[in-house]
C-alpha cells in the first residue's frame, strides 16, 4: 500500500464521538476495523492489492491497484459486510452487545444498494456480469433510489419520533453523493 490518508472529517467525527459518547470510540473502531480487513482480505484472494486507504468522516475508502472483474470485484465487496456480521453474532454469543450492535448496524447499512456503499459495489458487479450496460445501469439507479428512499423516510419516523437526525443525516449524505458521483440516481 503506498498511502494512508486521514481527512479532518474523521478527526472531527472521531472527536465529537469521545466527548459525546467516549464508550462507542473502541467498540466502533474495532468493527470498523474487522469489516475492512475483511475487504482487504478478499482483495488479496482474488490477486488485487490496496494502492491507498482513506479514512474519512463517514467511512473508510480503499483505492485498489489495476482493475479486477466484476466476478472478482463481487466477494471484495460482500467481504467487509459478512465479516461485519460474523463479529457481529461472535459478540452478541460473548456478551459484548454494543460491540455486537454496531458491527449488525454497520454490516447492514453497507448492504444497501447504493453506491459508494458495498451493496450498490455489489449490484453494479452483479449488473455488469447478467445484464447489457444500460440494463445494469437501470438496475443500480432503480435500487439505489428505493433505498434512498426508505432511508429517507426511515430517518424522517425517527426524527419525528425523537431518535434524533443521524439516519436522516446519513440518507441525505448519501443521496448528495450518490447523485454527484454520477454513479446512480
Amino acid at each position: 500500500m503506498k498511502r494512508v490518508r486521514v481527512t479532518p472529517g474523521f478527526l472531527l467525527l472521531t472527536a465529537a464521538v469521545w466527548l459525546a459518547e467516549p464508550e462507542l470510540l473502541l467498540p466502533t473502531f474495532l468493527a470498523a476495523a474487522v469489516h475492512e480487513l475483511g475487504h482487504v482480505a478478499a482483495l488479496g484472494a482474488v490477486g488485487g492489492r490496496v494502492e491507498s486507504f482513506t479514512l474519512a468522516f463517514l467511512g473508510a475508502q480503499l483505492r485498489l491497484t489495476g482493475e479486477l472483474s466484476y466476478a472478482a470485484e463481487l466477494p471484495v465487496a460482500l467481504a467487509g459486510p459478512v465479516c461485519s456480521l460474523a463479529l457481529a453474532l461472535a459478540a452478541g454469543r460473548a456478551g459484548r452487545f454494543l460491540l455486537a450492535g454496531i458491527s449488525l448496524a454497520l454490516g447492514l447499512f453497507n448492504l444497501l444498494p447504493i453506491r459508494p456503499l458495498d451493496g450498490g459495489r455489489a449490484v453494479a458487479c452483479l449488473g455488469g456480469m447478467f445484464l447489457s450496460p444500460q440494463g445494469a445501469e437501470r438496475l443500480e439507479r432503480g435500487l439505489a433510489a428505493a433505498a434512498l428512499g426508505a432511508v429517507a423516510v426511515l430517518g424522517g419516523v425517527c426524527l419525528r419520533w425523537g431518535y434524533g437526525p443521524g439516519l436522516l443525516g446519513m440518507g441525505l449524505w448519501l443521496g448528495y453523493h450518490t447523485w454527484n458521483s454520477g454513479k446512480n440516481p
